[in-house]
């Protein structure tokens, strides 16, 4: 796979962890947000030192986005 198509791939994950991290409603849904928040960053640093930095950025900064909603809904499912 070349550093363009981790880039994009990077960035893809990154919207659909957003997404899935969005939905309150399952724990699993939440915590599978997670792992493909985790693979978007993952994607976005092993496409970071090629010529598509900047959608290797968008997709990490997506990647955490993604990750960081998901952990918060998973910490308010487990308050209440």
């Amino acid at each position: 796979m070349n550093n363009k198509s981790k880039a994009r791939v990077s960035i893809i994950l990154g919207i659909i962890s957003i997404a899935f991290g969005a939905i309150e409603c399952f724990t699993p849904i939440v915590i599978i947000g997670t792992i493909i928040g985790v693979m978007a960053i993952v994607f976005g640093i092993l496409s970071i030192k090629s010529e598509y930095k900047n959608k290797a950025i968008a997709g990490i900064v997506l990647g955490v986005t993604g990750v960081l909603i998901a952990l918060i809904w998973f910490y308010m499912i487990l308050i209440a």
